[in-house]
């Protein structure tokens, strides 16, 4: 389900021209969300458990944190217990911005892991903060307006609770109310933490793949190392300040990572996890490792003197060497959610796994030159190869990477591993009866129909053919019966071929099972969900021509969008990122607006965020004569026309391109009735935007506000005119 979503999102992005870096910049997020919780949320299933259980499982969690921020330090533990049943979690990369200054939002944050730079309005630094730092709205209102900004200097989690809740909160606890005060006496926007970490982001080099990550999930605090007190903090944000001042004008886009390099997000870059070369180099890679599998293992049973196969193994050694040299300089993700691109350190991470450089070597290792030392050289050649059939590891090295990589299709990776391994055992059991047999009985007996009622028996060699046809017919009961044999061993050997050929039989169904499901699956949910509308507006009593209106709409939608209006992953994203991506996809529109052209770029920005995104086609009525919903439209693409309606009889007034505005004065105004309707003429995209959604960010933009006000009123004078 999530990498449909994930899909959905990026072919939206791509169409609506969202720049390739911040597409990836998305795409990477959800991916390292994934990594972190494979999909779950530990606090929606710890509110699964009984009222004590699910506290005791919360407060273990994350007591240790929330003592950490000087509020919580004194506080009751009947206190912990309440406020850990609010927490939410959230989960930042390295680099990315958390909270941006004018942002208008009504959570508090508490950091459960990483650290954060804390920046002016200018970009300047103003300190940093580790393990139980806080930020966010501390006024008691539902929103409020920030004016630092917050950035992750590490791989961050975030506990979020609402101000509003926090505060109802803290009101019955008399013994926070007092840390509170003397807390906004240096700040209202940020509360240092009780403890810091003394080390820099310089300092660590730790490397890591991705598995750490989500390993370095498991342990709470290991980037803190005590305690300091007041005089000693301080002196550490002097350091810190004086270590970070060549960072003072860092910008929206800064970035102490490489995951906002153009190099990292780019889909050729053969060293990056995930991206479509080193997806295609793996694919191949996977036939390569089967293909040398087979012929290194059917030269070992069969000791053939083609020349054709030796030549076909010199192409396989050229991309086995260029498979370790990718492994030693691909990207690893470190401990603390680093991207590391640099080649030394990139190859000191693949040193100390000793294993897998171990099997590279042994798996690579040139060991033919031995051959000449015997006579003919020819004679030695196949054993001498030997070592390369543990290049059958990359198969499921790629498997391993790839299949926790979010945005990869994992039913295709799945159908080809399966087919891979699936060709390997069966070649595998082929080459150990051919093996066993040419050493103890090189002569088959062949019984066909004819020779059957002679009672003369025919016999020939052992071959690679005869054995394969054997075991298949062994393997479906189709046969085999014609073949003589004698021995505990071969009905052995067969005994195990049936049981297991049942297990990788049933495996192939499964993916072929998987691969239909992965494709009908998104189908199946909207036409549940779909005849669960229906039903319910069947029963209250919606009339036969409205219901088959409705159902061509579901049926146009699914059609065109696959039954989606605004991709749902893109609710998901951060407040910053979600900004970022609606003012890139449809910014222009609002920027192009009398009403809020030169209003303010926060403002505008935030304002992208409250847009509502809907498909019509044609012949759908968009506003019709009359309504009066308090809510301006923007045509983002397709054709509408102005109809106006005299009798039964409509008239078309006008035609709207993209980037035509309509009902604006209806959107600035309650009660005000649109005069004319709109009516699709093609499939169109439209914005709109309620008043309702936008008006309480008004007070915190007071320029904004003014200039909006005037035009407004301007508006409204020129149509009583």
């Amino acid at each position: 389900m999530i990498e449909e979503k994930t899909r959905d999102l990026y072919d939206f992005l791509y169409q609506n021209n969202v720049e390739p870096m911040l597409t990836e910049k998305t795409l990477k997020y959800f991916e390292y969300v994934w990594k972190r919780t494979k999909g779950s949320n530990p606090q929606q299933i710890c509110r699964q458990l009984n009222s004590a259980l699910m506290e005791d499982t919360l407060v273990s969690i994350y007591e240790r944190t929330l003592r950490e921020v000087p509020l919580f330090a004194a506080a009751d533990r009947s206190f912990i217990r309440v406020v850990t049943q609010h927490l939410q979690e959230m989960y930042f990369l390295k680099g990315e911005t958390v909270l941006q200054c004018k942002d208008v939002q009504g959570y508090v944050y508490i950091i459960y892991r990483g650290k954060v730079d804390v920046l002016s309005s200018y970009n300047e630094m103003i300190t940093c903060m580790g393990p139980g730092g806080m930020f966010g709205n501390f006024t008691g209102q539902s929103l409020a307006c920030s004016e630092v900004s917050i950035y992750a200097s590490r791989s961050l989690d975030l506990l979020v609770i609402p101000s509003q809740t926090f505060f109802n909160l803290i009101k019955y606890y008399p013994k926070i109310q007092a840390p509170l005060k003397k807390a906004f006496e240096r700040s209202k926007d940020y509360i240092m933490p009780i403890s810091m970490d003394v080390d820099d982001d310089a300092s660590s080099d730790s490397e890591g793949t991705a598995d750490d990550v989500a390993g370095d999930a498991q342990s709470t605090h290991d980037s803190r190392s005590g305690s300091v007190s007041d005089m000693s903090r301080e002196r550490i944000n002097v350091v810190s300040i004086s270590m970070r001042s060549s960072q003072s004008n860092l910008s929206q886009s800064r970035s102490g990572a490489s995951v906002s390099t153009l190099q990292n997000f780019s889909p050729f870059n053969l060293l990056i996890p995930g991206s479509l070369m080193f997806q295609y180099f793996g694919y191949l890679m996977c036939f390569v490792s089967t293909l040398n599998y087979v012929l290194v293992l059917y030269d070992l049973v069969s000791r053939h003197q083609c020349l054709a196969l030796y030549w076909i193994h010199y192409p396989i050694d050229v991309l086995s060497y260029l498979q370790v040299y990718v492994s030693m300089h691909a990207a690893r993700v470190n401990k603390r959610g680093e991207l590391m691109l640099e080649p030394q350190r990139c190859r000191r991470a693949y040193f100390s796994q000793r294993w897998q450089a171990w099997s590279d070597l042994v798996a690579n290792l040139p060991l033919e030159p031995i051959c000449f030392a015997f006579t003919p050289p020819s004679s030695v050649l196949h054993y001498t190869r030997a070592n390369k059939l543990l290049r059958i590891k990359y198969l499921l090295e790629f498997y391993k990477k790839t299949s926790k990589e979010l945005t990869n299709n994992l039913t295709t990776l799945n159908i080809v591993v399966t087919v891979c391994v699936a060709t390997a055992l069966l070649h595998s059991a082929v080459c150990v009866w051919l093996a066993y047999m040419l050493a103890t009985a090189p002569a088959c007996v062949v019984r066909t129909y004819r020779l059957r009622q002679l009672d003369d028996l025919l016999q020939r060699r052992w071959d690679y053919t005869t054995s394969f046809y054997v075991l298949i017919s062994e393997f479906t009961s189709a046969g085999g019966e014609e073949f003589s044999l004698s021995g505990l061993v071969p009905f052995i050997i067969l005994g195990v071929l049936l049981s297991s050929g049942k297990v990788l039989a049933a495996v192939t169904v499964a993916t072929s099972m998987q691969l239909t499901y992965s494709t009908q699956f998104a189908l199946n949910i909207y036409e549940k969900r779909s005849k669960e509308l229906v039903d319910m507006l069947k029963n209250q009593g919606l009339s036969n021509f409205q219901l088959n209106k409705l159902l061509v709409y579901i049926r146009q939608l699914w059609q065109t969008e696959r039954g989606r209006q605004l991709p749902a992953l893109i609710r998901q994203t951060p407040y910053v990122r979600r900004c970022d991506l609606m003012a890139a996809m449809f910014g222009q529109h609002l920027r192009n607006c009398y009403i809020f052209a030169d209003t303010g770029e926060p403002f505008l920005r935030q304002l992208t965020v409250l847009l509502d995104y809907t498909i019509f086609f044609p012949g759908n009525y968009i506003v019709v004569a009359g309504d009066s919903d308090a809510r301006m439209f923007w045509l983002h693409a397709g054709v509408v026309s102005v109809v106006s309606a005299t009798g039964v009889t409509e008239t078309k007034q006008e035609l709207l391109r993209p980037g035509d505005t309509f009902g604006v004065i209806q959107g600035l105004n309650r009660g005000v009735p649109h005069c004319f309707s709109y009516k699709a003429e093609t499939k169109v995209s439209v914005l709109s935007l309620s008043l309702d959604a936008w008006r309480p960010l008004l007070p915190f933009f007071p320029s904004a506000q003014r200039k909006i006000m005037d035009r407004a009123e301007l508006l409204f004078t020129d149509q009583i005119l």
